[in-house]
């Protein structure tokens, strides 16, 4: 498991610098990963991974795309997985307004969910936006399928309301909290909240040290067996291009 999260790191700070031309700077991207693997009276190993490809397209034109991964295993089984990818594009005509649409889809069977496609469109409003300070407000409407592994299927449009803040130290140095609700309008009852804390330490260069708090929330997990909260620590390793 470790050899297979560190090749994996690897090959994306790899071919970084390849996408993305050092004398080009309309792009930038982020890879982070975190490994945990323990022995003895029990043996587990977790991997999860994320990053993105950011690319300005314009002065007021930016797309983004996103992906991210999971796995664990517990004596030799394997006890979770997940993937997700989203493609994002933002507009921003005037400051401090903007507007943004995405496509998302995500997998997780351990939670009950075999596929979930998410189109969203709204608008945001940078309510803060100093050297310290940074604070982005988002709201707008959303559609959502999801399949779930016990072969059923739901979908719904949902109001999707985001928050994320940010407070720098200083240059390299950043304490972070993202803050995201999805709501069925069709069903009150249907709704999920995810939270990320975090703060980052720079390293030398590019890198930096990630420590980060997840937490996500499913009213209506299916099957309703399934625990509606999802708690995730981690010390991740960050990489900037």
């Amino acid at each position: 498991m470790k050899t297979i999260a560190a090749l994996l790191f690897l090959t994306f700070t790899a071919l970084a610098p390849t996408v993305l031309p050092a004398q080009d700077s309309s792009w930038s991207g982020q890879a982070e990963l975190s490994a945990v693997s323990k022995s003895g009276n029990s043996d587990n190993q977790s991997f999860f991974g994320k990053g993105y490809l950011a690319w300005l397209l314009s002065e007021n034109f930016k797309a983004k795309w996103s992906l991210k991964a999971a796995r664990g295993e517990d004596d030799g089984e394997r006890s979770s997985e997940s993937f997700g990818t989203e493609l994002r594009l933002d507009v921003q005509p005037k400051e401090p307004v903007y507007y943004f649409g995405f496509l998302s889809w995500f997998k997780d069977n351990f939670a009950g969910i075999d596929a979930r496609y998410v189109l969203g469109l709204g608008g945001g409003y940078r309510l803060l936006d100093g050297p310290t300070n940074k604070l982005d407000l988002e709201a707008g409407p959303s559609f959502t399928r999801e399949d779930s592994t016990d072969g059923s299927s739901n979908e719904y449009v949902a109001a999707r309301a985001f928050g994320g803040y940010s407070y720098a130290f200083n240059e390299k140095n950043r304490f972070l909290q993202n803050l995201a609700l999805l709501y069925d309008l069709e069903d009150s009852d249907n709704y999920g909240l995810n939270s990320e804390t975090g703060v980052t330490a720079a390293l030398n260069g590019n890198f930096s040290l990630k420590l980060s708090y997840t937490v996500e929330y499913d009213h209506r997990p299916v099957p309703a067996t399934l625990a509606r909260t999802d708690k995730t620590l981690s010390v991740a390793l960050v990489a900037d291009f």
